[in-house]
């Protein structure tokens, strides 16, 4: 879990301090996504103030092919603690050498036990792809919308 906590930290702080990041997101057109497949993710968080996310999910390709990832983030004014299960879209994914990297975006959601459903939309800047998915969530949390980001990295 520390391993984690420190990996997440890492990673807001990266989404939040590099240029790169934000240069590479100019050149990608949000009105053009062309659909590549789907995802399942269940991921858990506990924070205050910022928040830890951890978890892991499916990738099924339009052809068929599913693919296995892991993910770990953060996200900044959230706190409390649950589980979320995120279903979505993959988009502009044209190679799944693309699929792992660091995504950057905002979403929003409450939970008091069992919340409503909320909605994700982030980006991989460094090679457009984008991920947009709608979120149920389970446990005590509040997550005004608010900056974060998570690392994919593709299963073994």
């Amino acid at each position: 879990m520390r391993s984690e906590i420190v990996k997440a930290a890492a990673i807001v702080a990266m989404i939040f301090s590099a240029s790169g990041v934000v240069q590479a997101a100019e050149k990608c057109d949000p009105n053009n996504l062309v659909k590549a497949g789907t995802f399942t993710a269940h991921v858990e968080s506990v924070g205050f103030i910022a928040s830890v996310h951890w978890g892991d999910g499916v990738l099924t390709l339009n052809n068929g092919e599913t693919h296995k990832f892991s993910v770990v983030g953060g996200k900044l004014i959230e706190t409390g603690f649950g589980e979320t299960h995120l279903k979505g879209t993959v988009y502009n994914l044209k190679d799944i050498k693309d699929f792992p990297g660091v995504y950057y975006g905002s979403s929003s959601e409450s939970a008091l036990v069992k919340g409503p459903k909320g909605g994700i939309i982030a980006k991989n800047g460094s090679n457009c792809v984008y991920v947009h998915g709608e979120s149920s969530t389970e446990g005590v949390r509040l997550s005004p919308p608010a900056p974060g980001g998570i690392k994919i990295k593709l299963a073994d």
